[in-house]
């Protein structure tokens, strides 16, 4: 009877350590690219820092978007059609190249897609 107790000791220490010493692996479906990945902690849901990274980006580009078109109307013409819309600086360039500064001009209208006057 001895020999039966100290089995069933061992029986339940074993159950209650080991248990806690595997670990359980979760696997999840990454948000962005679908595909599947072992999850580290609970809540995650990306399988890379890109895949967060372009989500949130995409999230940001919707939300942007949608206030946008809610709140066009109350935004005035500066606002709207302002300073900043395009790459163009508020100065020439240091050195005196007028060539060069036409060229920088000439991408701006084709960015801003507006025909110049000949």
């Amino acid at each position: 009877m001895h020999k039966n107790n100290l089995n069933a000791g061992l029986t339940t220490w074993n159950n209650i350590f080991l248990k806690k010493r595997v670990p359980r692996l979760s696997v999840g479906v990454c948000r962005w690219c679908d595909n599947v990945f072992i999850k580290k902690h609970n809540k995650e849901s990306y399988c890379s820092d890109n895949c967060r990274y372009y989500s949130l980006q995409e999230h940001s580009r919707r939300t942007s978007h949608k206030w946008y078109h809610r709140h066009k109307n109350e935004l005035s013409e500066k606002q709207r059609w302002g300073l900043g819309t395009g790459t163009l600086g508020p100065h020439m360039n240091s050195d005196v190249d007028f060539e060069r500064e036409a060229n920088i001009i000439a991408k701006e209208f084709n960015y801003l897609r507006i025909k110049r006057r000949k």
